[in-house]
């Protein structure tokens, strides 16, 4: 949880933007990348369950 955390402040903080050279993303993107970056997530975890039988 604090990853989050640390990844919207990085992209949404002013003086953060700058030091890691980011810029605010679009409430599109910002869903775009949750849902991609969970599908991923749910892929590799279905594929530890099937291996893991």
């Amino acid at each position: 949880m604090a990853v989050l955390l640390f990844q919207f402040l990085i992209t949404y903080l002013p003086f953060l933007q700058t030091v890691f050279h980011t810029q605010s993303l679009s409430l599109m993107e910002f869903l775009t990348v949750g849902v991609l970056s969970t599908v991923v997530f749910l892929a590799v975890e279905i594929e530890k369950a099937v291996k893991n039988r």
